[in-house]
Formats: structure tokens, sequence, C-alpha cells
């Protein structure tokens, strides 16, 4: 799906449409950032939770990526879709790309995958194979890619 169908400044969106239609689409956005050399993927982190108030982290880990730092967070979101309250996961995983030519700042990608618990594990296995994709050099750097919910 082309994000500028629906008016997002993203790099990428993907929706699971077979969970259409069943009160939240399950959907993994990637979006590019910039990181000055001061600030840390934690400091990311955290305002992107912060702007999920009903959010709670559930876990984070950072490890050294073959092209620079990594950090995946776990949050648990509720939302309301019509008249119930949603559980949703939200893993988000940041990516450094230190091979610039910016002495200034960093190129980041995130990458979000948000689904309902139910929908959670049945998207793990994709979310992470296109994650494999930003380690291409070394598919298997990093810690363990399969998150647990």
């Amino acid at each position: 799906m082309s994000p500028g169908e629906l008016n997002l400044d993203v790099a990428f969106l993907a929706i699971k449409l077979d969970t259409h239609g069943s009160g939240f689409t399950a959907t993994v956005v990637i979006e590019g950032m910039t990181m000055k050399p001061d600030s840390s993927l934690a400091e990311l982190a955290d305002d992107a939770a912060a702007a999920h108030p009903t959010g709670i982290m559930v876990g984070r880990s950072a490890w050294e990526g073959p092209r620079g730092p990594r950090l995946r967070q776990v949050l648990r979101l509720t939302d309301r879709a019509g008249p119930r309250l949603q559980r949703l996961v939200r893993v988000e995983e940041y990516a450094v790309f230190r091979e610039t030519s910016l002495p200034t700042e960093f190129p980041v990608l995130r990458a979000t995958s948000t689904a309902t618990l139910e929908q959670a594990e049945a998207i793990a296995a994709d979310f992470e194979l296109m994650l494999s994709a930003l380690d291409s050099d070394s598919p298997t750097a990093g810690p363990s890619r399969l998150h647990r919910l």
C-alpha cells in the first residue's frame, strides 16, 4: 500500500489483509529519521513510548549491529476500537546506519509492527524476515530475533 494513499509520511507501510475486518488491521511501518551524535536510540525509543499514554514497556534490548547500534522495545497498548478496548502489541526496532557522510547526524530506520495480542505471533515471522534485510551483511547478528509476547 502506498503511504501517500493514507497521507502518511513514512517510507513503507504494509497491512496484513487477512486481519482486516477483525477489529484491528495489523501493520508494519518503516520510517526514516536522523539522530544527532550526542543522542541515543534509548532517547528515541523513550519519546516514542511517551507518545502512547496507554502504553507499557514490557521489554527493551540493545546490541551492536553490523552497521551500528540497534535497539528493540516492546510496548503493550490499549486502543479504543469502536465500543470496546483492544489490547495491542507494538514492537519497535531502531537501527543506526553509521555509513554516512553527514558528520552531524546519523540516519536511523525505525521498523514498527503493531497488532492485537491474537495477531502478534502470526505476523512476528514476517516482521523478523523484513528486519533481517537490514542486516544483509550478517543475517544472524544481534540477539534472538523472535520476540515472545
